[in-house]
């Protein structure tokens, strides 16, 4: 399918047509029995065996992920040129050389003839709306997210995840979803949709600090505790209750809960069945209603100290002196525009709300960790600062499409580990010979590492062809 400007206008939903009924044309591969096929014939299913089959679902997909990308350039494309289509007129009511035109996009992106999107959700079999907002999407990325756009006309970047970043910018001024395609474009991380939240409220930060307070101060409204008095559940004897917190409230409600229900299950005695652990954990917090009653389950008990959460903060120096200054007393007061900061597992935030979240804990600041530094260690296990470095590189498990935290995950070292006493070299343990690797995958690389390899080679073919 040409996607440039030498295609006649009239021949492009049929074009598209023949891109939906017949799909993309193989690109070159070797000629493997996976490969000769986009399709599995059941009635042959006998004859594949694992590795083929495997091949196929990455074939599948890299053709599946050919036809998004199709479909969101031809969108753009069909906005542009439809009012030059034959039989295109305009829409009655209208003055002749005025039709109709709607937006689909957000501020400063170009009109649409009303009919477009219609005629472009038949050409794809699906309802009007869903041709609305593909063809919305494609002219977001189009004309107010550029960079982006040609990153997904050139496939380094999958459709699905460029249609969820237009879905979060429609509604932004044309300055913030600008800086929002900067920063995506700077940007190292997965394009998940919690990173793309992340940084769509990071541009509103820098650009729009008031909007981003609004919107923080808006969900900060949206905290509190229901019972739902309808009782949808089997018994009358249950209710469901709901709750929604602050993050750090709510991991500390979790962790009590898992200790209260850890001692409920050793005072159980032990010829009485057990009890699930989440019943435990519902009893706990109704225990937690009667402050008297937990007073004194905690202090029979006499348990630890919760240990407190860690919370990782990511500022700029400027930013913080711009926002506080001191004044003679030492009392910071509000002085400048508030651009945030981004704290890991919770997003960007602006630094009043980390300030009312840190005034309720026990802060303990830790230095600035040098990301280039390579120094190396003749021990296995890394020191935490090395591992805590590591952790902030990678983000996530580096295996493909796994998105367990870093800071979880396994150190492993990309060249196998040899203790010195037995001839392995000094400084193996460096931060550029570790990964981070979750459980299952480190597992997997130490166990089945030809399998392993193999995964991270059909992964990287994968994103080649997609």
């Amino acid at each position: 399918m040409d996607h440039g400007d030498g295609i006649f206008e009239e021949d492009l939903l049929e074009d598209f047509w023949e891109l939906w009924d017949d799909g993309p044309p193989p690109p070159d591969a070797a000629p493997s029995k996976a490969e000769e096929s986009i399709v599995l014939d059941p009635a042959d299913i006998d004859s594949w065996d694992a590795g083929e089959l495997l091949e196929l679902m990455a074939r599948q997909r890299a053709y599946a992920a050919k036809f998004a990308t199709d479909k969101l350039i031809a969108a753009a494309q069909i906005a542009q040129r439809y009012p030059r289509l034959r039989d295109v007129s305009p829409v009655h009511g209208t003055e002749p050389d005025r039709p109709r035109m709607v937006a689909l996009a957000g501020p400063g992106a170009p009109l649409v003839h009303e009919h477009a999107p219609l005629e472009f959700a038949v050409a794809l079999g699906a309802g009007p709306d869903t041709g609305r907002m593909i063809m919305g999407q494609a002219i977001e990325l189009a004309h107010r997210l550029p960079r982006l756009w040609q990153r997904v006309v050139t496939e380094q970047v999958p459709a699905f995840q460029a249609r969820q970043i237009a879905n979060q910018t429609m509604s932004l001024s044309l300055e913030v979803a600008t800086k929002v395609d900067e920063l995506i474009a700077k940007s190292k991380r997965r394009l998940t949709k919690a990173a793309t939240e992340e940084i769509v409220t990071e541009a509103l930060l820098l650009c729009d600090p008031d909007e981003a307070a609004r919107r923080e101060a808006a969900a900060q409204e949206k905290r509190g505790v229901w019972l739902n008095r309808d009782n949808l559940t089997d018994s009358k004897s249950l209710a469901d209750v709901f709750a929604r917190l602050d993050a750090p409230d709510a991991e500390a409600l979790d962790a009590t809960l898992d200790k209260i229900a850890h001692i409920l299950h050793r005072l159980t005695p032990e010829d009485v069945e057990p009890v699930p652990h989440q019943a435990l954990r519902a009893t706990a917090l109704g225990i937690l209603a009667d402050p008297h009653a937990a007073a004194e389950l905690l202090d029979t008990e006499q348990l630890r100290p919760t240990k407190p959460a860690t919370v990782y903060i990511h500022l700029e120096a400027d930013d913080l002196a711009a926002f506080l200054t001191t004044t003679g007393d030492d009392t910071a007061v509000d002085q400048g525009a508030d651009h945030g900061a981004r704290m890991e597992r919770y997003g960007p935030a602006t630094l009043r709300l980390v300030q009312q979240w840190l005034q309720r804990r026990d802060v303990k600041l830790t230095p600035v960790i040098n990301m280039s530094n390579d120094a190396s260690v003749d021990t296995h296990d890394p020191p935490t600062r090395m591992a805590e470095q590591v952790a902030l590189r990678d983000g996530t498990c580096i295996a493909p499409g796994c998105t367990r935290s870093a800071r979880a995950a396994d150190k492993d070292h990309r060249d196998p580990y040899l203790p010195p006493d037995t001839g392995g070299p000094p400084g193996q343990t460096r931060p550029s010979n570790l990964d981070s690797l979750c459980r299952s995958h480190h597992r997997m690389k130490t166990f089945a590492a030809p399998r392993f390899r193999a995964l991270l080679t059909r992964a990287q073919r994968s994103a080649l062809a997609a």
